[in-house]
């Protein structure tokens, strides 16, 4: 089964948009499937990383959705992976970091691999959109999956990316926080 990763909504005027989980489901979710092994892929935008891991839902289609009591029990063949991803906005548009902390003390299994920033496609805007932000961040901001690894400069990123290319819809992004467990 697959689906999309959180909807978007705009406010009456059109001046803000509202970010949520798909669904209403409560933060966070967990997804199986394949992982991104960079030499095994043709994009040589990629090969300065080993290994992508990301919310994109380009680079991750075909994930199934998981509950919480199945994670447990999920079989990870060789190849596959489980995602387990956190929004840092909620369905009111709150920032809700302060739980990124706990999540990460519950995910014993899990490694954290950073913050993406995802637009509404849900696209990756930190390695799905030809690194075209360069007035921003470079690959040099990125780890080795792909990902920004300090919440602040991910912050700072998303801010300033609104700030330089705001006529750009990749510009608008949701912050979230990713583990995986292979």
């Amino acid at each position: 089964m697959s689906r999309s990763i959180w909807n978007m909504t705009q406010t009456s005027d059109d001046s803000e948009s509202v970010y949520c989980l798909y669904g209403d489901r409560k933060n966070p979710q967990y997804y199986l499937c394949e992982r991104f092994i960079t030499k095994d892929y043709k994009f040589e935008e990629y090969w300065c990383f080993n290994e992508i891991v990301s919310v994109d839902s380009s680079l991750f289609y075909g994930k199934e959705l998981l509950e919480k009591e199945q994670v447990r029990n999920t079989v990870i063949d060789s190849g596959k992976q489980i995602l387990c991803v956190y929004c840092l906005l909620d369905e009111n548009g709150d920032i809700d970091d302060e739980a990124v902390p706990e999540i990460g003390a519950e995910l014993t299994d899990f490694e954290f691999c950073g913050f993406d920033l995802v637009d509404i496609h849900p696209i990756s805007a930190l390695l799905n959109c030809g690194f075209g932000f360069e007035k921003v961040f470079t690959q040099n901001d990125l780890n080795k999956f792909g990902l920004i690894s300090d919440y602040c400069r991910a912050k700072d990123i998303q801010q300033r990316m609104m700030d330089e290319y705001n006529d750009s819809d990749h510009a608008y992004t949701a912050l979230f926080a990713v583990w995986r467990k292979i």
